[in-house]
């Protein structure tokens, strides 16, 4: 029995038997393909004259295979590698997050554990390789960024992706309209970060009663801006340093534009 999945974790068998009329020879393997390596156990009989036993060899023997691979700083062991490497190393707050290379139904080719980044050991030479990567636990507040890569190695050849940002920050508040105090329900919305000029801003729509959940925010300062067709002004709320996870801001009042 021998799966062809790359799936890792799984097991493989293997019998074999070769009689004729002069020899006896039989052969039986068992291993275990892991995330980190694969041990194997295999046992040989070999008898070249089948009319006498004392001839008869018995072989028994274990192999232990793993890499240690090694790319823009960032040392891991993984399983051995054919011709080629990706280190996926999980940064900022998914640096304490399971991170998986090509999940699917039946698992993932890879994943990462306490004991080092995910690698995947099995990219060919210039072969265009696509790569899913996938947080398994993320944190609350976490906003998913590009999870699809295209790679095209060369030979001999090791790469690093690195996953994870300052995001950590679920923001939920609710406006009104600063003059009535009606709920601004059902509005578009834009969310400026002050700090970060170059942050894109996050868009999003106000539920019936004005509320409203922002996710991927990280500490600072930040304005709501609606629509200018409302003829309402801006409203400002901070993330203090420090904040993770859900962070709710309450009310926001948007005053009338003079």
């Amino acid at each position: 029995y021998n799966q062809s999945s790359s799936v890792p974790e799984r097991t493989y068998a293997h019998v074999s038997a070769n009689r004729s009329s002069t020899l006896d020879q039989y052969e039986a393997k068992a291993g275990y393909i892991g995330n980190r390596g694969i041990v194997e156990f295999s046992q040989d009989l070999y008898n070249p004259d089948r009319h006498d036993d004392k001839g008869i060899m018995n072989q028994s023997s274990i192999t232990l295979q793993s890499a240690l691979v090694y790319v823009d700083g960032n040392w891991a062991v993984s399983r051995p590698v054919s011709q080629g490497f990706v280190l996926v190393k999980g940064i900022k707050n998914l640096e304490d997050s399971q991170i998986a290379i090509n999940p699917s139904s039946d698992g993932y080719q890879a994943v990462s554990s306490r004991y080092g980044p995910a690698v995947l050991p099995s990219l060919s030479p210039y072969n265009i390789k696509k790569i899913e990567v996938q947080p398994m636990d993320p944190p609350a507040g976490y906003l998913v960024e590009k999870p699809n890569f295209t790679l095209f190695p060369t030979y001999k050849s090791g790469y690093v992706l690195y996953m994870g940002s300052d995001s950590k920050v679920v923001v939920i508040g609710s406006l009104v309209d600063g003059t009535s105090g009606d709920p601004f329900g059902h509005q578009p919305v834009e969310v400026v970060s002050l700090n970060d000029k170059k942050a894109e801003p996050l868009r999003t729509f106000t539920s019936r009663k004005g509320q409203f959940q922002l996710l991927g925010l990280k500490p600072g300062n930040y304005e709501i801006r609606p629509d200018e067709s409302s003829g309402l002004g801006v409203a400002a709320f901070q993330i203090p340093e420090g904040v993770e996870g859900i962070y709710r801001i309450g009310t926001l009042p948007l005053p009338k534009k003079p």
